[in-house]
């Protein structure tokens, strides 16, 4: 309805600012990730960055999750049946696309 896509546009626009900096967040460790990597870092700096990277990942997560859980408190329970659905579908499709992948990376092997 109308008013579900007023509240998804709100909802997603008080998030805007949240989620960009989870992204921003995510983005910058694998970079330090990436540099510590090619400068030679110790273990104990990999091991602490890579620390940094899980827990931005988990925030990532949560964050995906709370947003999903207030998607659905707006939908009808028929529009929840039908977004299960979709949902069920894509991934399938990509399940489906991921198998043809691996198989041509198999046969592209000597």
């Amino acid at each position: 309805t109308d008013e579900q896509k007023k509240q998804v546009e709100d909802m997603r626009a008080s998030s805007k600012q949240e989620s960009q900096t989870l992204r921003d967040a995510m983005r910058a460790n694998a970079e330090a990730e990436r540099q510590a990597v090619e400068s030679g870092a110790g273990e104990a700096e990999l091991r602490s960055l890579a620390k940094k990277t899980g827990d931005a990942r988990v925030d990532m997560m949560l964050f995906s999750m709370k947003m999903d859980k207030q998607f659905r408190e707006m939908l009808t329970p028929e529009q929840i049946t039908q977004l299960d659905q979709m949902k069920a579908e894509r991934k399938a499709r990509f399940e489906e696309h991921r198998k043809q992948r691996q198989q041509r990376m198999e046969n592209a092997q000597p």
